[in-house]
């Protein structure tokens, strides 16, 4: 299969023929998907566990590029660490009380704020320096930068924000590798993706 980088925005060719299971569970989503608090060796770990590695995790977290997040899964970052890790830069302080007037300490939990401060709406590697800078919104992505035991992460966060083409490149890479990940109890190929075949 031909991997090719779009000089604007990646691009993969989607693999057909995967197994989809046949019923959803709401207790193993719970359980297998990463939140937005969890600490960087949790998070690597529940991408192992699906044959993801690390650089996988980063290249896949720079889709946080474009969406928001609801005030529920940042609060703990901007009432937390968020001033200690944008090394209480006067642009970063300004930046914080934006998100706390959207986000307060009490109540507002579906407000919203974009997860790339800097092109919200555009698919591009702008993300990466905003963990660079400590400004990330969730504490798991801010976690591949600055957690002590994240040298190997930050690494990556650096490399995909000087060579947009390099995360551009591996965030394909990663996908088609994310998009075969399948159910081990088996399933069925479907002919209509949202229902299950009758």
């Amino acid at each position: 299969m031909q991997h090719l980088v779009h000089a604007l925005v990646p691009y993969w060719d989607v693999p057909v023929g995967r197994l989809d299971a046949k019923k959803a569970s709401l207790d193993l989503a719970n359980r297998d998907i990463p939140t937005a608090q969890q600490g960087l060796l949790t998070l690597i770990s529940k991408f192992w566990e699906k044959g993801l590695d690390a650089t996988d995790m980063v290249a896949l977290v720079g889709s946080h590029t474009i969406g928001f997040a609801r005030c529920e899964n940042f609060r703990d970052r901007i009432y937390g660490d968020f001033e200690m890790t944008s090394k209480y830069n006067p642009a970063s302080q300004t930046y914080l009380s934006k998100l706390k007037e959207i986000c307060p300490l009490d109540g507002g939990d579906d407000n919203i704020s974009a997860m790339d401060s800097h092109t919200s709406a555009i698919f591009d590697n702008a993300y990466y320096e905003t963990l660079i800078k400590g400004e990330g919104l969730l504490n798991s992505d801010q976690e591949m930068w600055s957690s002590v035991v994240g040298y190997s992460t930050a690494d990556t966060v650096n490399k995909y924000w000087a060579d947009p083409a390099a995360f551009f490149k591996q965030f394909s890479d990663s996908m088609v590798k994310m998009g075969n990940i399948t159910n081990p109890a088996g399933g069925e190929v479907r002919k209509n993706c949202r229902f299950v075949n009758t």
